[in-house]
């Protein structure tokens, strides 16, 4: 009877199981590949750091690669520096291995790099011998360094970069402390360079733009004939990839902030302005020398005086009513915000005169013939 029982019972237990599917994780199709000199050129052409082309092709190597289903990592030999392409931004690792693991739910590399680990759409990777710097056409040694490099601490900050946006925002706002230099070519000019500590952050400030960087930038300076003048290549770091004819470099300290005149309750300024870097608008000048800016700013940044080291000239362009680009050289500059009209009433000094101009945004550089 019991027998009996448990037969009636099975169909019900057996209409109660689950049935239970394994389903196969994606395939890791993940992109990377090894750059040589062979291919390099074809693949810099479509990516943002183009600055890596200076180099000739006997300074590129094929990165050794070792590969596991999911896993990757390319490293270099010698002197050579493992750089690493992503479609964004570009990261030296130098002597060091880029290692990732392959994320198969989105098909895109998981990399420990100086920033910790992130995430990378591809890894191109190639391996550059920096240790002799690039090359470029019409360049020439100088017997010194030609490009301007400035290292900044609090105490000379604001004689260099107080006409920079990052100034009042942050350069002004925490202590700073010069950087190190790493090395240096032959003829005396910064390759690398570093912050004495780790709890420090790094703060390049070149002619077009101020930013906080991991690094490590790797640059070179070139002399351009057509140009005359020498021109640092900034190679990349943090997505900064540029040519810039100064360089200036700090390192902030966010732990020790800086006392403040300004008070939080008083309003910034709404007036524009703007550096000017195009010598072909700066009629006669021949020679861009903003890092010869010399730079008197109120605290609300509505005041500004502007004149030029070494007998450069200061530049001043505005609009016509023709909508005409004009150039004005001064020995002076003088430019107030008027606050209810957003615009600025500048007064440059040429010889013996003043001439006053009302203008939308005040683009100033310095220059020489």
């Amino acid at each position: 009877m019991i027998s009996f029982i448990i037969v009636l019972l099975l169909p019900s237990v057996v209409q109660s199981c689950l049935k239970v599917r394994t389903v196969e994780p994606p395939k890791c199709e993940c992109l990377y590949y090894a750059l040589d000199k062979n291919d390099f050129y074809d693949t810099i052409d479509s990516h943002p750091f183009s600055n890596l082309t200076f180099y000739g092709s006997d300074k590129f190597a094929k990165p050794i690669v070792k590969t596991d289903e999911c896993y990757v990592s390319l490293y270099c030999e010698g002197d050579f520096s493992l750089v690493v392409l992503d479609t964004q931004k570009t990261t030296i690792f130098g002597a060091y291995s880029a290692d990732g693991m392959c994320d198969p739910l989105v098909q895109k590399w998981l990399v420990d790099d100086e920033t910790g680990f992130g995430y990378y759409d591809r890894l191109y990777g190639t391996c550059v011998d920096f240790t002799n710097g690039g090359h470029l056409p019409s360049t020439k040694n100088p017997k010194t360094c030609g490009c301007v490099y400035k290292s900044l601490d609090s105490d000379n900050v604001k004689e260099y970069a107080s006409h920079f946006d990052i100034y009042p925002t942050l350069l002004s706002k925490y202590r700073l402390e010069p950087a190190l230099l790493s090395g240096t070519d032959e003829n005396g000019c910064a390759t690398y360079w570093h912050c004495s500590s780790n709890n420090l952050k790094k703060i390049v400030v070149e002619q077009s733009r101020a930013y906080e960087t991991t690094g490590p930038e790797v640059v070179t300076c070139y002399y351009f004939e057509n140009k005359n003048s020498y021109e640092w290549s900034i190679i990349p770091g943090d997505n900064k990839d540029a040519m810039s004819t100064f360089i200036y470099v700090t390192c902030i300290d966010y732990a020790v902030p800086m006392p403040t005149l300004l008070p939080p309750s008083t309003p910034t300024c709404s007036c524009k302005t703007d550096l000017l870097l195009d010598r072909s608008i700066m009629y006669p000048a021949s020679l861009v020398t903003n890092w010869n800016i010399q730079a008197e700013i109120s605290e609300d940044r509505c005041k500004w005086k502007i004149s030029c080291k070494e007998n450069d000239d200061v530049i001043f362009t505005y609009d016509d009513d023709s909508s005409v680009k004009v150039s004005v050289k001064s020995q002076l500059l003088s430019a107030q915000c008027d606050l209810a009209s957003k615009k600025w009433i500048v007064r440059a000094t040429v010889t013996n005169d003043t001439l006053a101009y009302v203008v939308d945004t005040l683009n100033y550089a310095c220059a020489r013939k």
